[in-house]
């Protein structure tokens, strides 16, 4: 796992850090973790926001949680919906039918290096011999 979006938000700039870890088990240790402080999220809306954690393997069809802290007198929002939208999940919302809005981000692409100065110059210039730059691109070079 690479990234973890939540459609979330802010609501009082005064609030504190918020740490996002992802666990085995809810009493668990973090086998992930990163925090971030009330100043990155938009103010007074609710979208999608990236928390770029250190990378982890996890094993697919292993149930893991994604767990959010932040300390009193902070006000955040995280999106959901009722009507259980994803089956397979649980939260620790007061109705068993609300699941809250995640998407989980793993294998990014890994930008190709551009080597020969040909690659670069046109890279710099896109408008120049779109063509040309897509079949060189194709072919390696």
């Amino acid at each position: 796992m690479e990234e973890v979006e939540l459609h979330f938000g802010c609501w009082y700039s005064g609030s504190y850090d918020v740490t996002l870890s992802i666990v085995e088990t809810l009493a668990g240790p973090a086998l992930t973790t990163v925090t971030y402080p009330a100043s990155a999220f938009p103010l007074d809306v609710q979208t999608w926001f990236t928390f770029d954690v250190p990378d982890v393997k996890l094993k697919q069809g292993k149930i893991y949680y994604l767990v959010i802290k932040f300390d009193p007198g902070s006000e955040y929002g995280w999106s959901g919906d009722v009507g259980n939208p994803y089956p397979l999940g649980t939260s620790s919302n007061t109705n068993p039918d609300w699941d809250y809005a995640f998407r989980t981000i793993v294998n990014k692409p890994i930008p190709k290096a551009i080597n020969s100065p040909l690659l670069k110059f046109l890279e710099n210039h896109p408008n120049l011999f779109p063509i040309l730059q897509l079949l060189l691109q194709r072919l390696g070079l």
